[in-house]
């Protein structure tokens, strides 16, 4: 079946697939650095491709997607929106949704950045906590990329390649291979390793020092469409 996108359809339409469907996706990206070999779209063209296949498979509605969140970075191009925005954005779109009438409502941040993401969490619990909130809505929280994808021992690379790297990279390759430039840089290879010893052993992003300067951490250059390292 086609994708059910609330952009394009009209609002009758919406009424009669209320009748078919009580679920929607909700597709949160940002605009950032992705290195120089991925768009600046990239989070948020995968999480928006990721809904469409869901909605073709499910019959689900797509909201259009959020092309804008935090980054943290500050590389041109990237367009950063306070955390708090973020929070409130994502409570009011819940609470919208809600009183059209769905009731399963699937949050699909593009994005892994942990102020991003906490950010998400936070709206969703404020609209249902402190909101008017109808007992029978649902609302779900879908992350792209996670270390439990892989079982032990069985990802093509470490949990550092956290951005822009292998992941990212053969998943441009597999959707838009045209999009994914030549060139490759990424920063220091001891980058990742270095700000997770200053922080204990704890992923948290670029520390004092310790700034990407392309906006890639990870291993793009092995990444393929079929998503396999060698």
């Amino acid at each position: 079946m086609s994708a059910k996108l609330m952009e394009f359809v009209t609002v009758n339409e919406v009424i009669d697939g209320l009748g078919e469907t009580r679920t929607v996706l909700v597709p949160l990206g940002v605009t950032e650095q992705h290195g120089f070999h991925l768009p600046l779209c990239t989070d948020t063209f995968h999480a928006y491709e990721l809904c469409k296949a869901a909605s073709e498979q499910t019959g689900a509605f797509v909201t259009p997607p959020y092309h804008c969140g935090h980054s943290g970075g500050t590389l041109p191009g990237t367009i950063n929106l306070s955390p708090q925005t973020v929070s409130l954005m994502t409570a009011d779109t819940v609470e919208s949704l809600a009183r059209q009438g769905f009731k399963i409502i699937v949050l699909v941040p593009g994005h892994g950045g942990r102020e991003f993401l906490r950010m998400v969490r936070l709206g969703a619990s404020t609209v249902q906590s402190l909101r008017h909130w109808p007992e029978d809505v649902l609302v779900a929280i879908g992350a792209l990329f996670c270390s439990e994808m892989f079982e032990e021992g069985q990802a093509p690379v470490d949990h550092l390649d956290c951005h822009s790297g292998f992941y990212e990279t053969s998943v441009m390759l597999y959707l838009r291979p045209e999009w994914v430039r030549r060139e490759k840089p990424t920063d220091c290879p001891d980058f990742m390793k270095r700000d997770v010893r200053r922080r204990g052993g704890h992923l948290r992003g670029a520390a004092p020092g310790g700034r990407t300067c392309r906006g890639a951490q990870g291993q793009p250059a092995p990444g393929s469409a079929g998503g396999r390292a060698g």
